[in-house]
């Protein structure tokens, strides 16, 4: 199945470029306890990262999401943050919720440790579809970091 997936892939990974180029253009940099979470994360660049807030977060694949999702474990639904290299997309109603950035900035921080876009989305599309998003292991390595900064008080 791995290979049906490369033109998906690449596909989303072209759309990621080119929205993240727009974030990074119109969005805020981190305010301070944001860079606070960061600097734990240990992100190479923080001045980089902007966040964008928005009605809605939409995807260009979503379909393609739905429909592998009947013969897999499910994959998204509508997210309220997604993040795309060093720009974060938060739905407004979420925009100061420190849990999400958090969760978002391990996002980030996996982004540069596999080594950007491609890497990243192979990587990303591949576990959501093998173990389910809530099982794999790169989303339950960003909540586990969000929770534990929760549950220390950090957030």
């Amino acid at each position: 199945m791995i290979f049906l997936l490369t033109p998906f892939i690449y596909i989303t990974t072209i759309w990621t470029l080119l929205k993240e180029k727009k974030v990074l253009k119109t969005g805020r940099s981190l305010n301070s306890k944001e860079k606070e979470i960061g600097e734990i994360l240990k992100i190479n660049d923080l001045t980089k990262i902007r966040i964008l807030a928005v009605s809605e977060i939409t995807h260009p694949l979503s379909w393609v999401f739905s429909f592998l999702s009947l013969f897999t474990k499910s994959i998204l639904s509508a997210p309220v943050g997604l993040t795309l290299g060093n720009a974060i997309l938060v739905e407004k109603k979420h925009e100061t919720n420190l849990h999400l950035i958090a969760h978002e900035l391990v996002h980030v921080k996996q982004y540069e440790d596999l080594g950007g876009h491609i890497p990243f989305l192979k990587k990303y599309i591949y576990q959501c579809l093998k173990y389910g998003y809530k099982n794999s292991p790169l989303e339950m390595e960003a909540e586990e970091f969000s929770n534990n900064l929760f549950n220390q008080g950090l957030v």
